[in-house]
């Protein structure tokens, strides 16, 4: 197995959904983002709050990146990133209306969960295959 290539594929994959994560870091500085990504109105203080909270999840993103860089935290960092998505995406199951947008979110969560797992296997199963574990 060429483990040059296969050490590559984690990279791109963790860069792709680092790049999707980040997006919403913006709703929590430009409140108008928050209806675009999510299709909902900021209406009260409560609503606002939690939608703002969300957007910062996108700093998982920059986890992502750091993990990017820092080969020692990649495992770390693609394990938040999985739970902070699997998360959403328990939530979305159990909502009985959700918005077309709230569904759109969900739908690029579960492929990137996608993502995420492959990059995990790629990143800390595969290039131990064949290796003396002694």
């Amino acid at each position: 197995m060429d483990t040059t290539k296969v050490a590559f594929l984690p990279l791109v994959l963790v860069f792709a959904v680092a790049v999707v994560q980040s997006i919403p870091i913006v709703a929590a500085f430009d409140t108008t983002w928050l209806s675009r990504l999510y299709g909902v109105s900021a209406e009260g203080e409560t609503m606002l709050r939690l939608l703002r909270h969300r957007a910062v999840l996108g700093l998982v993103g920059a986890v992502l990146f750091v993990g990017l860089a820092v080969p020692s935290l990649r495992l770390l960092a693609i394990g938040l990133a999985l739970v902070s998505k699997v998360s959403y995406l328990l939530l979305f199951a159990q909502t009985s209306t959700a918005t077309p947008k709230a569904a759109q979110v969900a739908k690029v969560d579960a492929v990137t969960v996608g993502l995420l797992v492959v990059a995990l296997i790629t990143t800390w199963v595969i290039p131990t295959v064949g290796r003396d574990r002694s």
